[in-house]
C-alpha cells in the first residue's frame, strides 16, 4: 500500500494517532449467529468453502457466497478488485493482525473501491480496510439505505478519473440517500477530489453521524459536504462532530443546496478543527430560489487560516460564511467557536435571517464587498 505523505506528516506529531487505531470489531451481536467467511488473496481460492482453513481468494466471491448477516473476515493482503454489496454483510480486516494499512482494496481502473446499493444492503459495515486508486469514490453507498457503518478505514488516491455522471461531484466517501448511518474514525487523505459527502439523490440523508475522521489534503473539493440536490428530499438532522478537516481544495465543511426546493436543515457541526482549506472554513449557502438552509448549528469548532469563500460572498479569508443567493438562510446558530488567522472571522449577509452569533472568540473585519455581523450579537 502507498502510505500517504500527508498521513505520515499529520500522525508524526502524535496528535492524531488515535484516528488511525483500529476499533474493536463492530460486528453487532445480532450477526454472531450467522456464518463467517474468510478471504485470503495469497492462499485462498474462490472454489474453497471460505473457512479459516480454506479461505476464498476475493472479497467479491465472499460477498456473493454470503447470506444476509454474514461476517467476511479479510486477511492481510492487497485485493485488486471492486466490491459490490447488495445484501447486509460485515466486511472487516482480521482481528489482531489486520488493519487499514495492510489489508487493502486496490481498485485501480475500477469505478469504486466498494459500492453498496439498495435497501437490502442496509446494516452493512466496512471496518479496518485500506481503499485506494478507484476512478470515482473509494466507498459509494446508494440508497435509499440505512444503518451503515464505516469505521477505521483508510481511503487515499481515489477519484482518479471523472466519468460522466448526473451529479458533478466525485467525493471519496459518498453516501447518497442514507439514514441512521455512521462514518467514524476513518482517515481520508490525498484523494484527488473531496472527502466525505452526504447527498440526497435517491432519498433523504438524515440522522447520520460523521465523527472522529481525519480529512486532509483532498485536492479539488471540500473536506466534508452536506448537499441537497433533489427538491423535497433533504439532508437533515446529521451530526458532524470532532473531525479534522485541513488542507482540502475547497471549504473545510460546507452545507449547501444549488437547486430550487433543496433542503439542508437542523444539522449540527460541533467540535471540529477546520484549518488551511482552499475556500472558507465553514460555509452555509443557498444558490437557487426556493431552496432551504435552516436551523443549522455551528458550535465549539476551531477554525483558522482558511481562504476566501469564493463559493459564497467573501473575497478575503473567512472562518464562517453564511451567504445566500435566491433564498434566505434562516435560524443559524454560531456559538462558542474559536476563530483565528482570518481576515473575516464570521460573515453573515443580509439574507442570513435570524442568525444568532454569541460567545465566539475572534475578530471580524468589515469589507466593502460584504457585511460582517459583530461577534457576540445576533440578527
Amino acid at each position: 500500500m502507498r502510505i500517504s505523505q500527508s498521513f505520515l506528516a499529520v500522525c508524526s506529531s502524535g496528535a492524531f494517532l488515535a484516528m488511525s487505531v483500529a476499533l474493536a470489531s463492530p460486528a453487532m451481536a445480532a450477526t454472531q449467529s450467522h456464518a463467517t467467511l474468510y478471504v485470503n488473496v495469497k492462499t485462498g481460492s474462490n472454489l474453497n468453502a471460505g473457512t479459516i482453513k480454506a479461505p476464498l481468494a476475493s472479497i467479491q466471491a465472499a460477498v456473493n457466497k454470503a447470506s444476509a448477516g454474514t461476517t467476511i473476515v479479510v486477511e492481510p493482503g492487497t485485493y485488486k478488485e471492486m466490491v459490490t454489496v447488495t445484501k447486509r454483510v460485515v466486511i472487516e480486516s482480521q482481528a489482531n493482525v489486520g488493519n487499514a494499512q495492510n489489508t487493502v482494496i486496490d481498485a485501480q481502473g475500477k469505478a469504486n473501491g466498494i459500492l453498496i446499493k439498495g435497501t437490502l444492503a442496509s446494516g452493512t459495515t466496512v471496518h479496518g480496510l485500506g481503499i485506494e486508486d478507484a476512478n470515482d469514490a473509494g466507498i459509494l453507498a446508494v440508497g435509499p439505505i440505512s444503518n451503515l457503518t464505516f469505521s477505521a478505514n483508510f481511503l487515499a488516491y481515489n477519484s482518479q478519473v471523472k466519468p460522466p455522471k448526473t451529479v458533478v461531484d466525485w467525493e471519496t466517501l459518498h453516501l447518497e440517500g442514507a439514514t441512521h448511518s455512521r462514518i467514524i474514525n476513518n482517515d481520508i487523505v490525498d484523494n484527488l477530489d473531496g472527502g466525505i459527502y452526504l447527498t440526497d439523490e435517491p432519498g433523504p440523508s438524515a440522522y447520520n453521524l460523521v465523527e472522529g475522521n481525519l480529512v486532509v489534503n483532498n485536492q479539488v473539493d471540500c473536506g466534508i459536504t452536506l448537499a441537497s440536490h433533489v427538491k423535497g428530499h433533504g439532508v437533515y438532522d446529521n451530526q458532524v462532530i470532532g473531525n479534522i478537516s485541513e488542507h482540502n481544495g475547497a471549504a473545510g465543511v460546507i452545507l449547501a443546496t444549488p437547486v430550487p426546493g433543496g433542503i439542508v436543515r437542523d444539522n449540527l457541526i460541533k467540535d471540529n478543527t477546520v484549518k488551511f482549506n482552499g475556500l472558507g472554513g465553514i460555509g452555509l449557502h443557498t444558490h437557487a430560489p426556493g431552496s432551504i438552509v435552516a436551523n443549522n448549528k455551528i458550535v465549539d469548532n476551531v477554525i483558522g487560516d482558511n481562504s476566501a469563500d469564493l463559493s459564497g460572498s467573501t473575497v478575503v479569508s473567512t472562518g464562517i460564511d453564511v451567504s445566500a443567493v435566491g433564498s434566505p438562510i434562516t435560524g443559524t446558530m454560531i456559538a462558542q467557536n474559536k476563530i483565528f488567522g482570518e481576515a473575516d472571522a464570521i460573515n453573515a449577509t443580509s439574507m442570513a435571517e435570524g442568525t444568532v452569533i454569541k460567545g465566539n472568540v475572534g475578530i471580524g473585519v468589515n469589507s466593502v464587498t460584504h457585511v460582517s455581523l459583530p461577534l457576540g450579537t445576533q440578527k
